[in-house]
């Protein structure tokens, strides 16, 4: 089964910036998405380069990328927001 961009994005609606309380795609927090095989790599955004919270986001996104069917690596990257 091929995984798509869309599919990725479809599994990060689930996850939620615990701050803000909405998902990660509607607040545009993915900024890249890249699928190799079966490898998925996200790159997401944060409001602050110190997030408290990056660890549990970080376990959110990957578990989001590991329940989709031909998914068996997710890589979350991070980068902040310049101001």
């Amino acid at each position: 089964m091929m995984i798509t961009v869309e599919d990725v994005l479809a599994a990060l609606r689930a996850v939620q910036d615990p701050e803000l309380g909405r998902d990660l795609v509607s607040l545009n927090m993915v900024t890249g998405v890249e699928i190799r095989e079966d490898t998925v790599r996200v790159t997401v955004n944060l409001t602050t380069p110190a997030c408290p919270l990056e660890t549990d986001i970080d376990q959110q996104c990957r578990q989001a990328l590991l329940s989709l069917p031909g998914v068996n690596q997710a890589e979350v990257h991070f980068t902040s927001w310049r101001r």
